[in-house]
């Protein structure tokens, strides 16, 4: 190998370096937003549950407006859609790992230069890092619908709360 070459291989190592680090980082951030999701969907479950048995029991010892009811029902259809939002984006695609075994032993039998074994492995680095990196962000576009009709919801049952208190009191 001359001097040159040496030194190409040198840079592109540092390069695979800094790939591999950023990898890691994306599977971390991955995780992370995996984590919030199943949070996100084992409160929302708890507010659904605990909204559903104190209105059924307030609405039904007292005679509620027809516009109290609606409003309790939305409250929920809406947190039943962020529900279904958070667990859809919690389901979407798996993310990928790299390099696959298969891929390893595959560049092992080629038989190929160090130098190029690493340029393999930047390109097959950045691929899967494009791929990871759309994958984060459609579950987080998804997991944003479903805060919104969280929010959503949460508005609706204050509200529906104001004006049930409301309605005690006038």
């Amino acid at each position: 190998m001359t001097n040159d070459e040496n030194q190409e291989l040198k840079r592109d190592k540092e390069i695979l370096s800094h790939i591999q680090h950023r990898y890691d980082e994306e599977e971390r951030r991955f995780q992370s937003v995996d984590t919030k999701i199943s949070s996100m969907i084992g409160v929302l479950a708890v507010i659904f549950t605990i909204q559903a048995s104190l209105f059924i029991n307030i609405l039904s010892n007292s005679k509620p407006d027809i516009c109290l009811i609606v409003l309790f029902i939305f409250s929920l259809a809406l947190y039943l859609i962020s529900i279904y939002y958070f667990i859809k984006s919690h389901y979407f695609k798996k993310f990928s790992a790299t390099p696959k075994p298969s891929f390893l032993m595959e560049e092992g039998a080629k038989k190929e230069s160090e130098h190029t074994i690493v340029k393999d492995m930047i390109a097959l680095y950045s691929d899967c890092i494009n791929d990871n990196e759309k994958l984060i962000e459609n579950k987080t576009n998804i997991a944003k619908k479903g805060f919104s009709f969280l929010i959503y919801g949460g508005c609706l049952s204050f509200i529906f709360l104001l004006c049930f208190l409301l309605e005690l009191f006038v």
